[in-house]
């Protein structure tokens, strides 16, 4: 036990101490470099690119540690180490909500449309995912859920797109790759209100998603409700993504890489996984991002690409694993 609390006490410790030089460089690099004196001067441009770039850098670690957040809880209340809010087509379903919001034109009406579209459209894919998994047999019935419901979404949106103009084609192209440049500052503040409240809700579920994670009888006799439990910390999960999705577009995978690089570390209780993954989850975009506007200064690389690039071969990796585990 004592070695465990060690263990848990290096790895906040060093998730603390990388936040200094990361933030660091994310502020000073980019399109344009700035020296250390730059965070002191008083120069009003300086102090402008300051501010928008610390906007990006706060964007990215709350939608980063959502994201990751909502992946660890996928994967240990599903019982599916593949489970995340891309592959689920959680995200998929938000920006399909999104989307409607602009075409329509309900997003003029008031700023908190786009959420409430990304919400409705994220619990509507995720019940079908859910209700499909459901009657199939083992986990992978999940994941052909997810494919099969982000491809309707996908879909649907092409076919919405058809009867915008090119002005909203070009808004919702950007924001289906992914985009922090563009986030919105009322949004961001809902943003900052809500996923704390919900992460700090979902750790403190962490012990119960334990007791779900080694299976419904188990669960059972810890006097807790499986379905509900399912329901309450899925939901939440989802609440998390379709938030994410609304403010900076598709991020796929993040919910995927983060929760399987903190497991490798032998970190598997859910008590330490959930916190872990979202303060890691956010340090990881902030990263990406640093890279999507550093590689080619003059031309932006959307940070969806960055982190598809990055978690497609991990989520190969990882499905060729659990093939080779079965034949074994």
């Amino acid at each position: 036990m004592v070695f465990i609390r060690k263990k848990i006490f290096i790895l906040f410790l060093f998730l603390f101490l990388i936040y200094i030089p990361v933030l660091l460089l994310a502020l000073l690099w980019g399109s344009r470099n700035l020296s250390i004196h730059a965070l002191f001067s008083c120069q009003l441009e300086t102090l402008l690119l300051l501010k928008v770039r610390f906007m990006r850098i706060a964007t990215a670690f709350f939608a980063g540690g959502s994201l990751a957040l909502a992946g660890s809880v996928y994967q240990a209340v599903l019982r599916n180490p593949l489970a995340e809010p891309y592959i689920l087509g959680v995200s998929s379903g938000a920006s399909l909500g999104v989307a409607l919001s602009f075409i329509t034109g309900a997003a003029a009406f008031s700023v908190y449309m786009v959420p409430g579209f990304a919400v409705a459209g994220a619990v509507l894919i995720l019940a079908m995912v859910l209700l499909y998994g459901s009657a199939g047999r083992g986990t992978e019935s999940l994941l052909l859920a997810g494919v099969i419901a982000g491809t309707i979404a996908s879909g649907l949106l092409v076919t919405i797109l058809s009867f915008a103009d090119s002005r909203e084609i070009s808004s919702v192209f950007w924001f289906l790759l992914g985009d922090l440049s563009s986030a919105d500052p009322v949004l961001f503040r809902l943003f900052a209100i809500l996923v704390p409240v919900i992460s700090i809700l979902l750790c403190l579920l962490s012990a119960k998603c334990n007791a779900l994670s080694l299976g419904n009888e188990y669960a059972w006799s810890m006097g807790i409700d499986p379905l509900k439990m399912t329901l309450l910390s899925v939901g939440l999960a989802s609440l998390l993504a379709a938030m994410s999705a609304a403010l900076t577009g598709i991020i796929g995978f993040a919910g995927l890489i983060i929760p399987h690089i903190i497991r490798k570390c032998s970190f598997h209780d859910n008590r330490v996984l959930f916190p872990a993954s979202f303060l890691t989850g956010g340090v990881f975009l902030i990263l990406c991002d640093l890279v999507s506007r550093s590689v080619f200064p003059e031309r932006e690389i959307p940070i969806g690409v960055i982190t598809s690039l990055l978690g497609g071969p991990l989520f190969l990796c990882i499905l060729q694993q659990k093939k080779n585990n079965r034949e074994g």
